[in-house]
């Protein structure tokens, strides 16, 4: 069996659209064509790359990385026979794409998995994983929990109460579709926040936090059970949109959220059994964010849930390279 890995960067989005004919936005497709390559990294010897753009720019990248790995085009999928496919994340367009390009059916999840990984990547089970975590951890060690609204009466509301807050879309990616509102009042917020009711249905709500550190938790999920992988530490703008991976061994990694996190290893453990009960259903990579905070009395805590990602993530991937270095 071929084991073929894709990248499809726009999936969060196609998350949000639901259906299985998204036609990703321009930036997205530049992405895909330029950052292709690093799907190597989580590469098994032996197994394949799809190349949906020209073969040989690709071919230059990877051999710049080092790797000399196997590239397949959308037109040669049809006779490799029996596949096991590897997104950057699964979602119906994707799958609608692979069968258009002539994966075999019984390769791919049926809609009913897609679904669930669709209805458990949305934001609103940060608010589970928040309330499972407030058993195993305590209410002492959680920040505020944060809402999901459904109405613009409801948003305001929560953003007068809260000053400074957040408010995301309950599907969106790398920082995007977060809206980080100084004035309740301002026409360009109440029109967003109009646009992504009407798109998503709901947004969810964040008590703003002065953030100290940005990072992750990479797991993956095998026979229902959670593992932990390793560590990340983001780089963001003042947007709260990701630009890129702190590049530091493991060991540094763990001492940068140690040094706010003390009970580190406790929340992952928290984590690992929290993932394992709400998606048992799924296998592969998944990512927690996380951050630092310094709370309103001074001291300094750590939310170890801003959101889950069940994909491959740009921390898995530098994970992956230190494992195989």
């Amino acid at each position: 069996m071929v084991e073929v890995f894709v990248f499809n960067p726009e999936h969060d989005l196609a998350l949000a659209h639901g259906g299985k004919h998204y036609h990703a936005p321009r930036f997205a497709i530049q992405m895909r064509r330029k950052d292709t390559a690093l799907m190597a990294h989580a590469m098994p010897t032996g197994a394949a790359l799809l190349c949906e753009d020209e073969r040989e720019p690709l071919r230059a990248q990877l051999q710049q990385m080092g790797y000399e790995t196997r590239i397949v085009t959308p037109d040669e999928l049809s006779s490799l026979g029996a596949c096991r496919y590897h997104p950057w994340g699964w979602d119906a367009a994707i799958k609608q794409r692979l069968l258009d390009y002539g994966a075999r059916n019984e390769d791919l999840p049926d809609d009913e998995w897609l679904s669930r990984v669709r209805q458990a990547s949305h934001r609103r089970t940060s608010i589970a994983i928040h309330q499972r975590l407030r058993q195993l951890l305590g209410d002492t060690q959680m920040p505020p929990l944060p809402v999901e609204c459904s109405s613009i009466e409801d948003t305001l509301d929560f953003c007068k109460k809260h000053p400074f807050s957040y408010v995301k879309t309950p599907w969106s990616n790398s920082g995007h579709g977060i809206y980080h509102v100084r004035s309740c009042e301002e026409p360009h917020f109440l029109r967003w926040l109009q646009s992504a009711l009407h798109k998503q249905g709901s947004v969810i709500c964040e008590v703003a936090q002065e953030r100290l550190l940005d990072g992750g938790l990479e797991f993956f999920m095998r026979d229902g059970v959670a593992k932990f992988a390793g560590y990340s530490v983001f780089q963001v703008d003042s947007h709260s949109q990701f630009t890129g991976c702190l590049n530091e061994p493991q060991q540094v990694l763990r001492e940068h959220i140690m040094r706010f996190a003390p009970n580190l290893d406790e929340v992952i453990d928290a984590l690992q059994q929290t993932i394992t009960e709400l998606v048992p259903f799924y296998h592969g990579p998944l990512g927690i964010d996380i951050f630092a905070y310094r709370r309103n009395e001074g001291n300094i805590a750590l939310n170890p849930c801003v959101e889950l990602n069940l994909r491959c993530t740009m921390g898995f991937l530098q994970l992956e390279v230190e494992v195989r270095s």
